[in-house]
């Protein structure tokens, strides 16, 4: 009888387990569909709205400047996109979107659908037009490597020494930043003050404390000046979802960035 009531314990307990992975299987798949969702939704997004330059100087990356965005198409879309983000050699090829404040977009798409990917956006602190002396962007660590999931790559000096410059376009112009200090911090840190004025003490102070915090030696230190605007990246950290992976980048004459 004991032998008897153990198998049928161990049928329920191997049923209960084909059960729970069936389960497991189907919230894998589960977890996989925003994803696709998401590629779908940005790569018809990006399809319609990026005029790419055509021939060899586009996939060297030399001619960056002469890609075209439709903001007019975009603004029909969402009025909250203000620019587009590109960094060659990663996925980051995204609109930028800026909401009333900074919880929105964490789970909204560039067309305002709910997506657990959410979209790139502007801290809502800065200035609508973008122009202030300090303007953060924020993205999610994707596993897949979407939104900001590839920016880890610049903890290594190496990938740094293959793609320095980040390009961000606005309706109103095409700006190109230099990255110059990569380091990680607490989300509290000073690193997402705003609200500077150019060429002041307090402005200059800051960027000094962005380049002590840096984890190798960038060669764009000496670019930093407090004239100069600066674009800081943010995203969580890989392994460690408390800390933040922070990308400062410095606003550069456009000749710097159509040499790559």
């Amino acid at each position: 009888m004991k032998k008897k009531k153990n198998r049928i314990l161990m049928s329920l307990l191997i049923g209960g387990c084909i059960s729970a992975g069936c389960a497991c299987i189907y919230m894998a798949i589960g977890e996989e569909q925003p994803y696709k969702q998401a590629k779908v939704s940005y790569d018809n997004l990006r399809s319609a709205v990026v005029q790419q330059p055509e021939g060899d100087d586009y996939q060297k990356d030399t001619e960056i400047l002469d890609r075209q965005i439709d903001f007019e198409l975009l603004k029909e879309k969402n009025e909250d996109i203000v620019a587009w983000l590109y960094i060659p050699g990663t996925q980051v090829d995204y609109p930028v979107c800026r909401g009333t404040d900074n919880t929105y977009y964490l789970h909204h798409n560039a067309e305002k659908e709910k997506n657990i990917l959410g979209s790139l956006f502007v801290d809502s602190g800065n200035e609508p037009d973008l122009r202030d002396p300090h303007l953060v962007i924020y993205g999610h660590n994707m596993r897949q490597g979407q939104m900001f999931g590839e920016l880890s790559n610049y903890e290594e000096v190496d990938f740094l020494q293959q793609q320095p410059y980040v390009y961000l376009y606005t309706p109103d112009e095409e700006n190109v930043y230099q990255i110059y200090s990569v380091y990680r911090c607490e989300p509290s840190d000073d690193t997402y003050t705003t609200g500077f004025m150019f060429r002041t003490k307090s402005y200059m102070e800051w960027l000094n404390e962005t380049l002590t915090k840096e984890i190798y030696e960038t060669g764009a230190e000496q670019m930093v000046n407090a004239g100069q605007q600066v674009l800081t990246l943010s995203t969580c950290a890989d392994g460690d979802r408390k800390d933040r992976l922070v990308v400062n980048c410095v606003e550069v004459d456009k000749d710097d960035g159509q040499k790559r």
